[in-house]
This record gives structure tokens, C-alpha cells and sequence, in this order.
């Protein structure tokens, strides 16, 4: 039978060695899946066991129940059942909640039993629906798609859900059932019309059909123009993102501003694919918004989930923060000792010595001083009002950092090199003070070494 050669065409890759688990609901879709499993051939016939769920919202849960039991006993088929209780059906949302349940009892089914294989009773129509239902609900382009014939399961690693069923319409599986009687359950809860699906299913699709008859044809010819294209752009898109890509989940703001607006667009949406934090389209206007404001050199957008965007000069990304870290300063302090290292609390090394240019390292950072007039110097991070001293006065930390675009999250993480009256005379790594300059005029006696590796 046509039908048969098809289902047996869409699992050519299983044979009797792999085991997989149907979910199955004793609807006209699991159970024709179930019927079509056992007609394969015995060679090209997986190892099948059955996970059915009592969800426990009609009152014929009780006798399908018997009915699961029954078959898969006369067909020598392992079953694996629970039942969602009423004490957790929630208010709202109860179709994402049973979903949800399922899923999760699927995956707790298959790691114990080492099966890596769903097998789902989705068809063409759910194509159909799913479409629409992405359209109206709004979001990503690529959600179009539908429905997958094969996708990796996200509640358990190294596993796949895969849908058989796709290339068959709803019609097609209740002749096949009719000609087959093949027994099953109708679930009176899809005439339903408090659940969109349904109004979709049994109001807006048949008037879209009267409209024209191809209208389903033509859903599901555009989803495969999508996944083509969707398809045929990934590798360039990828060569893209490398190209604008400083480390992990950081980026070149420059390199992405070289891009044609188009692929801007689509490089951000793809760095902002955190499946964890769900990422919005508003967000992504935010996020676009922001790269694109030349008056704002900082910023940063919440993603949720802890997840924030981040714009920081001429650098951008997703950074991860958790709900009790904080990027304020610590009050580490540590006074100057003559001739020794001292290693401050995030593995740098500072020192004061004589002069001697044969102690530095090519890596070392360096503060030369005529006269030990200031002593002691001490080291600390920067704090409110704190201003470096020049030769004309003095300027104020922020500024210098602001003017040589420090990014904010590393601002607080920086030294400062202090005299004996707690005055800033080197912002290290980014400027030195008056002090340091005078040594031209001058003849050098001491130098304070910052390094970012131990000393040997």
C-alpha cells in the first residue's frame, strides 16, 4: 500500500538494531503510527516501545487507558504510562502544561530504558496549524519552518524526535485507519473552541480552504521554500559571524557596521539566540537600536534569564551575570613595600624597586619616579572622586576613562597607584600622572613595575 511504502521510506534509517519509544495517545494519528510500525517489514522494523500519558481531562481517560494496556499486551509491546494529576492542571495554559508533562515523562522514559528515538504522530495538517499559529503569535522568521521531520530532542542529550507522519494529511491517516479499522479514541476536547488550535482547525482553516482549495499545498510549499533558503544561508551567515567575532559571545562593532544593513540585521538576531532567555522582538529593536546610536558608546539590555546585551565602545555581545554578582570594586589595599612584589586579588603583580631596566619583562607596565618624597605608595581600585594628579592640577578618573572609551565593566577592575596622601599618580594601564613625567627632567631612582605574570 502506497502509504506503507511511504512511512517505511521516512524511517529508512532505523532497522531492527535501534529502539524507539512512540508516544502514543490512542488517538486516530498514534495509533495509525503504531499500526504502520508493526507492518514494516521484520529487517527494517525498530525495537518499539510505547509511552502513553493519562492526562486525565475527559472522562474516557479511564478506558483508553485500558484500551493502551490491551493492545500493547496482544502486540508484545513494552508500555510506559503515568498520569498527570488534577492537583497540577493549572488554570491557564493547560494544553503548553500537558505538553510540557509529556515531554518530560517522554525523556525520563527513554534515559532510563537507553532509547534515543521519539517517534510522534505530527502530520501535514499540524504543518498547517503550526503555521498559522507562529504567524499570528509573532516571532522569528525561521519558526515558519513548521514542524520538523527530525530534530534533536532539547530534554535529553545525544537523542531525536522524529515525525513519520509529516508527509500524510489528517484525511488520508482516517482512511487508512477506516480501511485498516484500526480502533482508536476521538479526545472531544479538539472540538474545543477555547483553544486557538481548534478555532484554527475546525473555524479559520476550512473557510481558507473554501477560499481555495490549495491553500494547505501552499503553506506547506512555502515552508519548504523557507528551509532552502534558510538552508543555503547558514554557511554564509556563519563565515560572517567569524569575521565580526573578537572572543566567545563578543563582538567587532566596527566589522558588524562594515556589513550591508541586511546582514546586520540577521548577524543580531543570531547572536541574540539564547533558547534559554527567549529573546523578544522588541528586545532585538532595542539591541539594533543601540549598535546604531553613535551618541550612546555604552549600554546594556536586559534578555532575562540573567542574560544581558551589551554595547561597550567598539565591542558587543551577551554576557551572563548571576542574580548575586556584582561588578563593584573590592577595597583591597595593599601599601608598597621596597623592594618586593605584592600580589593583588586578581593574580597581577605590582613592585618597587631601584632603577634597573634589566629586572623588566617586554609585558611589564612601568612608573618611574625621581624622589621618594611620596613614600609610601599604596595600590587600590578607583573611588567616587578620585582625580589623577598632572602637572597642571589635576583631572578626574572618570574623564580619562571615559575619553580613552574603558568599556564599564572593566572600569572597576582597574588600579590606581596612590602617593602617601592617597592621591592617584598612575592610573595603570591607561595613564600616569605628573610624577612619572618628571622623571625627564630628572634623574631616575625608582620604578614601580605592574605585571600580569609571576615573577620569577
Amino acid at each position: 500500500m502506497k502509504m506503507i511504502r511511504e512511512f517505511q521510506l521516512s524511517l529508512s534509517e532505523l532497522n531492527q538494531s535501534d529502539r524507539v519509544l512512540a508516544a502514543v495517545s490512542t488517538g486516530v494519528d498514534s495509533m495509525v503510527m503504531l499500526q504502520l510500525l508493526l507492518s514494516l517489514p521484520f529487517q527494517d522494523r525498530p525495537q518499539i516501545s510505547v509511552a502513553y500519558v493519562n492526562h486525565q481531562l475527559r472522562a474516557a481517560s479511564e478506558q483508553e487507558t485500558d484500551f493502551i494496556k490491551s493492545f500493547c499486551q496482544q502486540h508484545h509491546l513494552p508500555l510506559f504510562m503515568t498520569s498527570w494529576p488534577r492537583s497540577q492542571h493549572p488554570k491557564h495554559g493547560i494544553e503548553a502544561a500537558a505538553r510540557d508533562f509529556r515531554y518530560h515523562f517522554f525523556a525520563e522514559v527513554m534515559r532510563k530504558q537507553q532509547i534515543n528515538q521519539l517517534l510522534t504522530a505530527h502530520h501535514r495538517d499540524d504543518q498547517v496549524e503550526t503555521f498559522l499559529l507562529k504567524l499570528i503569535r509573532g516571532g522569528q522568521l525561521q519558526q515558519l519552518k513548521g514542524i520538523a521531520a527530525k530534530r534533536n530532542f532539547s530534554l535529553l542529550p545525544n537523542s531525536w524526535i522524529l515525525r513519520p507522519l509529516l508527509p500524510f494529511t489528517k484525511d488520508q491517516l482516517r482512511t487508512f485507519a477506516r480501511q485498516e479499522k484500526i480502533e482508536y479514541f476521538e479526545d472531544e476536547t479538539n472540538a474545543e473552541l477555547t483553544v486557538q488550535r481548534n478555532r484554527l482547525r475546525n473555524r479559520l482553516i476550512p473557510e481558507l480552504v473554501t477560499e481555495n482549495p490549495q491553500f494547505k499545498e501552499h503553506i506547506i510549499d512555502y515552508q519548504q521554500q523557507l528551509g532552502c533558503l534558510q538552508a543555503a544561508i547558514q554557511p554564509l551567515l556563519q563565515q560572517k559571524l567569524q569575521l565580526i567575532t573578537i572572543d566567545q559571545k563578543v563582538y567587532s562593532l566596527a566589522s558588524w557596521q562594515r556589513q550591508a544593513k541586511p546582514w546586520q540585521q540577521l548577524l543580531l538576531k543570531k547572536i541574540l539566540s539564547i533558547p534559554r532567555a527567549k529573546v523578544v522582538q522588541q528586545q532585538q529593536a532595542e539591541a539594533l537600536q543601540l549598535l546604531s546610536n553613535p551618541n550612546k558608546p555604552q549600554g546594556r539590555i536586559s534578555l532575562g534569564k540573567n542574560y544581558f546585551f551589551f554595547k561597550e565602545y567598539n565591542r558587543f555581545g551577551i554576557i551572563y551575570r548571576q542574580a548575586n554578582s556584582t561588578t563593584q570594586p573590592t577595597n583591597f589595599h595593599c601599601s608598597l613595600e621596597f623592594g618586593k612584589w605584592h600580589r593583588l586579588d586578581d593574580g597581577n603583580q605590582i613592585g618597587l624597586f631601584k632603577w634597573n631596566p634589566q629586572l623588566l619583562q617586554p609585558h611589564d607596565q612601568v612608573f618611574k619616579l625621581t624622589t621618594n618624597l611620596f613614600f609610601p605608595l599604596s595600590v587600590r581600585h578607583r573611588k567616587k572622586g578620585d582625580r589623577l594628579l598632572m602637572t597642571n592640577g589635576s583631572q578626574k578618573v572618570k574623564k580619562i576613562l571615559i575619553d580613552h572609551k574603558i568599556a564599564q565593566s572593566q572600569r572597576n577592575n582597574l588600579w590606581l597607584l596612590t602617593n602617601n596622601q592617597d592621591q592617584p599618580i598612575w592610573l595603570i594601564g591607561v595613564k600616569h600622572g605628573h610624577l612619572s613625567e618628571a622623571a625627564v627632567n630628572g634623574r631616575i631612582q625608582y620604578m614601580i613595575i605592574f605585571r600580569n605574570e609571576v615573577a620569577l
